[in-house]
């Protein structure tokens, strides 16, 4: 599904907010992620920065948002790079600052065991 078909059946009254979460956490289409991750609802762009699909630039738009549990997921997020868990390594917030440093942790720690092999 495009951005222009989810406009059409969310105007329609078409698809649910299951489906709506669903989407947000499963769509590979770009423009659909864009466009969710600025929707009002905290659990659809949780969805959008659990999504791994999502490319870089929304991660880091994400991860400057204002709620907590979003910038937590961005954290959570395999493909959240290093310039952006160094951000949240030092987010206010503890449990996001806490999986942002364990995750940049664990690069290292692969980093470190790929180089001495």
């Amino acid at each position: 599904m495009n951005l222009k078909e989810y406009k059409v059946q969310t105007a329609l009254g078409l698809i649910s907010y299951g489906d709506k979460y669903n989407i947000a956490v499963n769509t590979s289409v770009i423009k659909l992620l864009e466009y969710l991750s600025r929707d009002k609802d905290v659990a659809i762009k949780c969805a959008v920065a659990k999504n791994i699909n999502t490319p870089v630039k929304i991660l880091g738009y994400l991860s400057k948002d204002k709620n907590n549990i979003i910038r937590y997921w961005v954290a959570v997020n395999i493909n959240t790079p290093v310039e952006i868990l160094r951000l949240l390594s030092k987010d206010k917030d503890y449990y996001t600052k806490n999986k942002a440093k364990g995750k940049l942790g664990e690069i290292i720690w692969t980093w470190k065991s790929i180089k001495y092999k």
